[in-house]
């Protein structure tokens, strides 16, 4: 089994732009840039795709920080290997018949460890919650 599905991945390049057209961006930390819209699953700009899961994900990592692939890869592997732990949290967030877009950066300069990740994860969460209940 994937840790990450296809289903789950966002890749559809008209949700990629609606993301980052209309998303919101959110820094927990200065090494985590995230940038996440909830979107309706039945909504228009949802209209030719399958049944949405409650949350898309993509994870990126600067070429500019890490020069070497193998370092890039490495970084996106653990961020989904975090989410892939935090997923029922993270999902249980999400109000009822929405979909939430979700883009996590890794923008620190320095290899991180599994830990480091996971907290700065945790600290997404806890910003994430708070954002959530305001709105």
């Amino acid at each position: 089994m994937s840790a990450l599905p296809k289903h789950e991945r966002l890749y559809e390049q008209r949700l990629i732009s609606c993301l980052f057209s209309e998303g919101k961006h959110l820094s927990p930390s200065p090494r985590l840039r995230v940038r996440f819209l909830l979107i309706e699953r039945s909504g228009d700009e949802v209209e030719d795709f399958a049944p949405l899961p409650p949350v898309k994900l993509m994870v990126s990592a600067s070429k500019r920080n890490f020069k070497h692939a193998v370092t890039r890869n490495r970084v996106k592997r653990l961020l989904r290997e975090v989410y892939r732990f935090h997923k029922e949290e993270i999902s249980g967030l999400v109000p009822a018949q929405k979909t939430l877009l979700l883009f996590l950066q890794y923008a620190g300069k320095e290899e991180v460890s599994l830990e480091e990740m996971k907290t700065l994860v945790q600290q997404f969460i806890e910003v994430f919650q708070k954002r959530l209940r305001r709105e």
